[in-house]
């Protein structure tokens, strides 16, 4: 398949007009687009070609990302991890924090029970 029929087929996806191709070991074919590359073998189809480019955490039988690309996704999965840890700890605080307000109504009306049973008594509780 040519250059032109590849970017033809991969309309859609972002920079797929400037598209390249070179030629690795074993007769693969390295597809360029913007800082993505994907290794294709010779019988790779377009979906497959498209699978990879739209989602590197997909390995298709035919493709393999590049280890540039590998180190991409480990870095932009480990940047998740640290968002969803932070929001994690942030909501956990959040709890605690309601957590404590509710106990200070309870010790209040806790000492207003106090008050009003030393009050019946007619001395401190």
């Amino acid at each position: 398949m040519s250059v032109r029929e590849l970017r033809e087929a991969l309309k859609g996806i972002e920079g797929a007009e400037h598209l390249t191709m070179s030629y690795g070991p074993g007769g693969q074919q390295l597809i360029h687009i913007a800082d993505k590359t994907v290794a294709v073998g010779p019988m790779a189809s377009n979906e497959e070609i498209r699978l990879a480019l739209e989602n590197p955490f997909i390995k298709t039988e035919n493709t393999k990302m590049s280890i540039a690309d590998d180190l991409k996704a480990a870095r932009a999965r480990l940047q998740q991890a640290r968002q969803n840890a932070s929001s994690a700890v942030a909501e956990s605080a959040n709890v605690a924090k309601l957590v404590m307000e509710e106990i200070a109504k309870v010790e209040k009306e806790t000492e207003d029970m106090r008050a009003e049973i030393a009050g019946l008594n007619g001395g401190p509780a």
